[in-house]
């Protein structure tokens, strides 16, 4: 029973890494202008050109959407494979976790925006699946560890 445990937290864990990973190399968005024009963007991409215009939005698009998936894929890897749940842990993971659904809504804010044009129209492609399948499945891990621990503590 333990091995089979330890198998499904092996494969969830790098089931999150490889789709965070992907999220950030595989376009997110593909917009067509005028019927003709085709681009492809990344959260990466939209950072990096970013950073040429608009620093801070740079700034705060690359904290909530790498810097805080990260930490949280760091943290929920943790839980994951330690033998007891820290107070401390479960601290920072809380408060991450209330920003973490932002980056998914961003995105479809930015694809209802981009199909309101009359010579835009924007698709979802891979790497939003990738992104939100990551975030998906950290939150679940989250919150079983949550209840876990909320379970340890009224005990």
């Amino acid at each position: 029973m333990k091995r089979k445990k330890l198998y499904l937290k092996i494969f969830l864990f790098l089931l999150i890494t490889i789709s965070l990973l992907l999220a950030y190399q595989v376009p997110m968005i593909e917009t067509t202008s005028f019927w003709i024009f085709k681009n492809k963007v990344g959260i990466l991409q939209t950072i990096k050109s970013l950073s040429k215009t608009d620093t801070s939005l740079a700034w705060i698009i690359f904290i909530f959407s790498v810097v805080m998936p990260i930490t949280k894929l760091i943290i929920v890897g943790y839980l994951l494979f330690s033998k007891e749940i820290k107070p401390k842990a479960m601290t920072i993971l809380s408060l991450i976790s209330k920003w973490s659904m932002g980056d998914v809504f961003v995105i479809g804010i930015l694809i209802v925006v981009l199909k309101t044009s009359a010579y835009l129209d924007a698709k979802v492609i891979a790497g939003t699946y990738f992104f939100t399948l990551s975030v998906i499945l950290m939150s679940v891990i989250d919150s079983y560890y949550s209840f876990k621990f909320k379970n340890l503590n009224y005990n």
